[in-house]
């Protein structure tokens, strides 16, 4: 596999990102935009030199959020890549997924999509994390990709400034009615430079001068940084480990899904036990390649 670069940064202002940043930096600076794509031609010029060079046989296009483009680029870039015949996979948004987008990618060999839902509150969503559309427009976009047979993983973060159990079932909830065959739950690291950041320390959840380059993780899951009187770090981490269980499994097990969210013996002797029941019954429920990934990993 290559990871090939079509662009840098990203147009949207996220505020878990430090890209709002950079681009902030650049325009101070009067160093142009910090937003930058290379030409279709140029990516051409990159594949048709990498591909047989090194043998490649995967493409993995190294974006935030690849489908940030025209029409008129898109269709440039099918018709480009439609030469190579090679299976790729990229990151992108919900609201950048259309029907005809999913049919012309499927056409020439996308393999999988991650898409970035990160909260399924509305307003959580367009106030705290600066993303400002529909749940109705997150789930259409699953559901256009799995009627294409294309594989998605669903990307979420758990514990942002202020944030409660409530708020995260919310995210829960969307989670649920999405066709997805992947799910990634993930801690929010509230790393400098980044808007969240800056809340955090205005609201004395985290020290000024901490650095979060090196987070511990417990069983796996990285540790919360911010010490909130809405939720602690363990309840934050326990989400975390069992966000895929609640996602998917039905609510009578959510009760014994809950014991499983404890940091100890008893809540991972739980976990696996009910772990193995995800497996066997609920894993495969929005597959198209009919292979089970283990909930919480990052998926390839």
């Amino acid at each position: 596999m290559a990871p090939v670069e079509t662009q840098r940064g990203c147009p949207y202002r996220c505020t878990f990102c430090n890209t709002p940043e950079k681009h902030d930096i650049y325009s101070a600076e009067n160093a142009g935009r910090y937003y930058r794509k290379k030409t279709i031609e140029n990516v051409y010029k990159e594949l048709k030199y990498i591909i047989p060079k090194f043998n490649i046989e995967y493409i993995f296009f190294v974006t935030d959020t690849m489908l940030a483009m025209s029409e008129k680029e898109f269709d440039k870039f099918c018709e480009m890549y439609s030469e190579f015949k090679l299976p790729f996979w990229f990151n992108t948004r919900p609201e950048t997924i259309t029907e005809r987008r999913a049919k012309k990618l499927k056409e020439i060999g996308l393999d999988k999509v991650n898409i970035g839902v990160e909260h399924g509150n509305k307003e959580y969503r367009r106030e705290i994390i600066g993303r400002n559309y529909e749940n109705e427009v997150v789930i259409k976009a699953f559901d256009i990709m799995y009627n294409q047979g294309i594989p998605t993983t669903c990307n979420n973060i758990l514990g942002y400034p202020d944030e409660t159990r409530e708020l995260i079932f919310d995210t829960i909830e969307l989670v649920r009615k999405i066709k997805s065959e992947n799910i990634n739950a993930f801690t929010f690291i509230p790393y400098n430079g980044t808007a969240l950041r800056a809340l955090a320390e205005r609201k004395n959840y985290i020290k000024k001068d901490y650095l979060c380059h090196q987070v511990e993780t417990i069983d796996g899951i990285a540790r919360s940084e911010l010490d909130m009187p809405t939720i602690s770090k363990k309840e934050i981490m326990g989400l975390v480990k069992t966000f895929t269980l609640y996602a998917r499994m039905p609510r009578s097990y959510w009760s014994e899904i809950k014991v499983a969210e404890q940091l100890n013996e008893e809540g991972n002797k739980k976990y696996d036990e009910l772990m193995q029941l995800y497996q066997k019954d609920y894993a495969l429920q929005y597959s198209t390649s009919k292979t089970v990934s283990q909930p919480g990993s990052i998926q390839w």
